[in-house]
This record gives C-alpha cells, structure tokens and sequence, in this order.
C-alpha cells in the first residue's frame, strides 16, 4: 500500500495517478484538483474506485471510495457519485463567476484591486513597536541594541528595520 498526497507543488500534473494500484491511498484537497470538469472528475474518480484504489478528500469527505465500497452493485452508485460532483463543480463555477463578475465591476467603477501602491497601513502591534523602538533603542532615547529590541518585541529582523527606517524619516 503506498499513500499519495496531492499536492499542486509536489506533481505538476496527475501523471502519477497511473502509478496507483489496488489498496493504494491517495489524499487530495477537494476534487476539483482533478479537472474543471465534471465529467472528467467523475472519469478519473471511477477509474481510481474500479482500480481498488481509495481516494479521500479532505473537504469533500462525502466522495471518498471508501465510503461507496459497500458490496452495493457499482452500477446503482456511479449516478449518485457523478450527480455529487456535478453539483460541487457547478457550485464552484458559480462561486468563481459571482467573484470574476464582482470583480469586473468594482473595476469598471474605479476600484483597483490590491492595495493601493505607496499606502502605508498601520496596526496596533505596528505602533506599539514603533514606540518601543523609539523609547528604547540606541538610536533614539533608549539604551537597548537593535537585537535586544527585536527578541523583547518578537519581530523579525526586516520588521524591525522597517519600523526604524520608518521612524528616521
């Protein structure tokens, strides 16, 4: 048995899926990884469960093979299994249209999306550091180095020059 983890970084494409065989585990997010396509979800699904292999979804436990491998004939479970993922591919083309069609207009209106170039935002942590570093750093009324600064406020090190850059300006 060997178990498979998905990942789009790992396996630039589902070729290793030919290398699965019976008993053989593989674990993916959700099962649009496979495809945008329904069809073809449901195609490389079927294959996998015909093959003996398992596959299990982590959002979508509801498809994993595991579950459909109850000595029920396969022929009475394909439609059910192929209705569940043409409903969650059709749920997710319409999510992704509502937020491309959102997007299109706020645009069309004026908005960018992302932030906005040369805003600077400010947080609580951000201007309780600053503060910090002003009142004890060398560099200013304090008497603590820069190291000692970024431990005690547990910021990194570009953090740190960040804000300090920020507070000579």
């Amino acid at each position: 048995m060997t178990v498979f983890r998905y990942s789009p970084v790992q396996y630039k494409d589902l070729s290793f899926l030919d290398q699965v065989s019976e008993g053989d585990i593989v674990i993916m997010d959700d099962i649009s990884v496979l495809s945008d396509d329904a069809q073809k979800c449901f195609e490389i699904w079927k294959d996998l469960f015909e093959r003996g292999a398992d596959i299990e979804f982590i959002q979508m436990q509801f498809l994993d093979t595991a579950l459909f491998r109850t000595g029920c004939a396969a022929e009475l479970l394909f439609p059910v299994v192929r209705k569940q993922i043409a409903a969650v591919m059709n749920d997710r083309h319409i999510r992704s249209e509502k937020i491309k069609t959102g997007m299109a207009m706020a645009r069309k209106n004026g908005r960018k999306p992302g932030r906005q170039k040369g805003r600077t935002y400010t947080s609580e942590k951000k201007n309780h550091c600053m503060e910090v570093i002003r009142k004890k750093s060398k560099d200013f009324e304090g008497s603590l180095c820069d190291a000692q600064l970024m431990e005690e406020l547990g910021i990194s090190r570009g953090t740190y020059y960040k804000y300090k850059k920020e507070l000579d300006g």
